[in-house]
């Protein structure tokens, strides 16, 4: 399946991580490879945008914070250790909204 990216946006982003277990806002089971994300710019981040991280790893939105938070990344990992371990960082980051 194709996809035509609408807009491309390069941001510095307040980005965490969290493990939680469960469904996403989405719908689907939280795994590897996805991240929440509400607002950038105030504009909402639909479902399925792309963010591409400094060090080239590309996560697809499928989560929320529930808190209409603009300018944050929440960056899933497999356990609450390695989510303190990454901490907060401020990444500049390309989001790809289709």
């Amino acid at each position: 399946m194709r996809y035509l990216i609408l807009l491309t946006i390069w941001a510095t982003l307040n980005t965490s991580a969290y493990c939680d277990r469960g469904i996403t806002a989405s719908g689907e089971y939280v795994r590897e490879g996805i991240c929440a994300m509400d607002r950038l710019n105030g504009m909402v981040v639909p479902f399925g945008s792309k963010v591409t991280l400094p060090n080239g790893t590309v996560l697809i939105v499928k989560d929320r914070f529930g808190g209409n938070y603009d300018g944050h990344l929440d960056i899933w990992m497999p356990s609450e250790s390695a989510c303190w371990q990454f901490g907060r960082q401020m990444l500049r980051c390309r989001i790809e909204v289709e």
